[in-house]
């Protein structure tokens, strides 16, 4: 016997009449370590990887970053693998980023990167000193950052894909801010 499940006006799942289930609609969730918010804006995400980013640095600034017995290429080891995954997770599947966000993903890796490069910076550093200190220390902008683990994260795309998820990023393709663009802006 096929049971009939449908959402009714109320937010209530209904299986029968006699048995309901309510549930809330939220404007955002937490998915797999990712925040998802309903509108498909990325903002809670970033601030959330920011957060998570400040809290990693808080113990490799009294116990890395002042340890004079260790190299400036050992600190930023332990950075990249204490801190900065915890900036750059998912990136791979992040929508367009807006100017902001991503100044706000270049402050926060500098947090980490400007103790390395032996730089004083402040929060009122402008651009062009931020591009100065990750030059130094040889690591990329947060656009670029962004772009590198989309294009490493296509392979895995294609090759574990299904295929109704291929057919979306296909038909989607000629959208500005679809994410077989922005592919095609990072092999450009």
């Amino acid at each position: 016997v096929k049971q009939h499940l449908y959402l009714d006006l109320d937010s209530r799942i209904v299986f029968n009449q006699q048995h309901s289930l309510s549930i809330t609609a939220v404007s955002q969730y937490v998915h797999l370590g990712r925040v998802v918010a309903r509108d498909g804006d990325i903002k809670p995400e970033i601030a959330n990887r920011s957060r998570a980013h400040s809290q990693a640095l808080g113990p490799l600034k009294k116990a890395v970053f002042k340890n004079r017995a260790l190299e400036p290429e050992q600190k930023k080891i332990f950075a990249d693998a204490l801190a900065t995954t915890r900036l750059w997770y998912c990136a791979a599947t992040w929508n367009r980023l807006s100017d902001s966000q991503i100044e706000n993903l270049d402050r926060q890796a500098m947090k980490r990167f400007a103790p390395l490069s032996g730089i004083e910076w402040v929060n009122r550093e402008t651009r062009s000193s931020t591009a100065q200190v990750m030059n130094k220390v040889r690591e990329p902008l947060a656009f670029l950052h962004v772009r590198i683990a989309r294009l490493h994260y296509l392979p895995r795309l294609m090759k574990f894909a299904p295929e109704p998820l291929l057919a979306l990023l296909q038909a989607t393709a000629h959208i500005s801010s679809a994410y077989i663009a922005m592919l095609k802006e990072d092999l450009n």
